[in-house]
């Protein structure tokens, strides 16, 4: 199964996202780039007065643009590094750019 972001078609993966809960500051940047909504900010239980991300395991389709966004590498895919998703955004980035001079 597949899953549009800006008119691009990814694959979709078996994995859900992973959260280090004592990395997770809340800043909710994995939110805003998340195609299937899947995450949302919850109270951390194990620091009161804080907040950390929620993962809806049904909505995410392990596509790791939470992971490549998130700051404090606090998200991640079981297997795969931050840095190899930062490789495969980057080269996603320049096909859309490559698409967009050609027109």
């Amino acid at each position: 199964m597949e899953f549009e972001v800006n008119a691009g078609s990814f694959p979709e993966s078996q994995q859900v996202i992973n959260i280090r809960r004592d990395r997770c500051d809340g800043c909710a940047m994995c939110i805003d780039v998340c195609p299937t909504k899947a995450l949302s900010i919850i109270e951390n239980r194990d620091r009161p007065g804080k907040h950390i991300v929620f993962v809806a395991p049904r909505l995410c389709h392990g596509c790791g643009l939470c992971q490549a966004t998130c700051p404090k590498e606090a998200l991640f895919l079981p297997g795969l590094s931050p840095d190899e998703i930062r490789k495969y955004l980057a080269m996603a980035i320049k096909e859309i750019q490559d698409t967009q001079t050609e027109t």
